[in-house]
This record gives structure tokens, C-alpha cells and sequence, in this order.
């Protein structure tokens, strides 16, 4: 699999869990989840999407 598959892989199990993967436990789904989660935000912010309180990033 390619990065990309394996990136739309975690966001598509994460979205029907409906929650973030844990950081010790799974952290290459993790590390991938916070890198979307980042590039995500501007683009989703200027469509009104979500707004800066409803995404918290845990570092």
C-alpha cells in the first residue's frame, strides 16, 4: 500500500469509530491522524466547517 492508501485507511476506521486513535498504543495511525488533522484544518476553518475551539490538537 502507498502512503496515501494507508492515510485514506486510518481517516476511513477513524471516522466510522468516530474517535482518534490513541497515541501509545497505535502510533504510526496517530502520527498520520494529527498530520491530516493539521493540513485539514485551514481549508475546513474557511469553508466553515469547524471553527478553531472544535478541533483540539494534543501534542
Amino acid at each position: 500500500m502507498d502512503p496515501e492508501e494507508v492515510a485514506a485507511r486510518v481517516l476511513r476506521l477513524r471516522g466510522e469509530r468516530q474517535s482518534a486513535p490513541d497515541r501509545l498504543r497505535h502510533q504510526g495511525d496517530y502520527r498520520l491522524w494529527q498530520e491530516a488533522l493539521i493540513r485539514l484544518t485551514w481549508p475546513l476553518q474557511i469553508k466553515g466547517i469547524i471553527t478553531t475551539w472544535q478541533l483540539e490538537l494534543v501534542a
